[in-house]
């Protein structure tokens, strides 16, 4: 995934990690045998959940306040719909203004 993010997700359907191309180079370089690792060996449980319908300006001030590694959005319902990636993020201060 060269630009993107794989989610974990457990029983209940919440994301619980996230793995990217840099959590892999990690385990390597920490020896970690990736052919028999699991997800949890690797993955980056620093994931910040918003909903889909949280007002933008206050999704910005979470992320910028807490600096997630990862931002999955839910529906009212709780159910993973999806992922607010970097690029997300940085269209999202253009349009509203912040830079």
């Amino acid at each position: 995934v060269p630009r993107g993010a794989i989610f974990l997700i457990n029983e209940e359907k919440v994301p619980v990690g996230a793995v990217t191309a840099r959590e892999f180079l990690v385990a390597i370089v920490k020896g970690i045998d990736l052919l028999t690792a699991k997800g949890e060996d690797i993955m980056n449980t620093n994931i910040m959940e918003i909903g889909v319908d949280d007002p933008l300006s206050e999704v910005l001030l979470k992320i910028s306040k807490f600096a997630p590694y990862a931002v999955v959005v839910k529906d009212n319902d709780g159910t993973f719909l999806g992922y607010f990636s970097p690029k997300d993020y940085h269209e999202a201060l253009h349009k509203t203004g912040v830079i």
